[in-house]
C-alpha cells in the first residue's frame, strides 16, 4: 500500500541519532538478504529502550513506520517510527543524507532495518548480544521522492570537491556500484550472522 503526504506532530525530544550501522544477513531472515542495522543512542529514551528488550520474549508488536523530512533540518530525512504496542511511542531516527545516504537506500531497497539501543562508541562486533528488534519498513510514496533527494545530495558533493564535468552522471554512477550488492544473498548452508560492513 502507498502512502500519502500527510503532516505529522513531531516532538523534537522523540528524535535519537544514530551511533553505528552495520549491513547484516541471516539464513531465513529475508531471504537471506543484507538487511541495515542501526545503533541508536536511546539514552533518554528508557522506553525505546525497554521496548526492544522486551520484543525478545514477545511477538512482534505494531509499528507505523513513515519516511519523511523536517523544514529545520533540509539535509536530513527522518524515519518516525510509531510502536503501538507492546509500548506505545514514538521515535525519529535522523539520518544525515551526506553520511548515511547508503543506509537509507539499503534500508528502502531491503524492506526493512535491524533497530538496536546502544551508546556512542558500540559497534555490531562489540555488542553480538545486545537485544535488536527486526522491523519490516513498508514500500512508500518516498521511495520514489528518495531518489531525487539523494542524487542532488551526490551532486552537490562532487562539485564541493571540483568536481564539474558532469556530476549527476557521476551521481548515478556512483549510485548503481552501491546497489550492486543488493542482489547477494547468504548461501543456505550458513547458519550465522555475516557481518558485510560495520561502521
Amino acid at each position: 500500500m502507498r502512502s500519502k503526504r500527510r503532516d505529522i506532530l513531531i516532538d523534537p525530544l522523540s528524535i535519537v541519532q544514530i551511533v553505528g550501522d552495520a549491513l547484516v544477513a541471516s539464513v531465513g531472515v529475508g531471504h537471506g538478504k543484507f538487511i541495515p542495522l542501526l545503533i541508536v543512542d536511546a539514552g533518554h529514551r528508557p522506553e525505546i529502550v525497554e521496548l526492544i528488550r522486551i520484543h525478545e520474549f514477545l511477538p512482534s508488536g505494531d509499528v507505523e513506520c513513515v519516511w519523511g523530512q523536517l523544514k529545520q533540518r533540509p539535509g536530513s530525512v527522518f524515519l518516525i517510527l510509531s510502536f503501538i504496542r507492546p509500548v506505545v511511542t514514538q521515535t525519529l531516527i535522523e539520518f544525515d543524507v551526506r553520511k548515511y545516504g547508503g543506509i537509507v537506500d539499503k534500508i528502502i531497497r531491503a524492506h526493512g532495518l535491524y533497530l538496536q539501543a546502544g551508546k556512542l562508541g558500540d559497534r555490531l562486533m562489540n555488542t553480538p548480544g545486545a537485544p535488536r528488534i527486526l522491523m519490516e519498513i513498508p514500500q512508500t510514496d518516498f521511495d520514489r521522492t528518495w531518489e531525487s533527494i539523494w542524487i542532488k545530495v551526490l551532486i552537490q558533493q562532487f562539485q564541493e570537491k571540483g568536481q564539474r564535468k558532469d556530476p549527476k552522471a557521476l551521481a548515478l554512477r556512483l549510485i548503481e556500484e552501491w546497489r550492486r550488492p543488493d542482489d547477494l544473498r547468504m548461501h543456505e548452508k550458513l547458519d550465522t550472522d555475516t557481518v558485510l560492513s560495520d561502521n
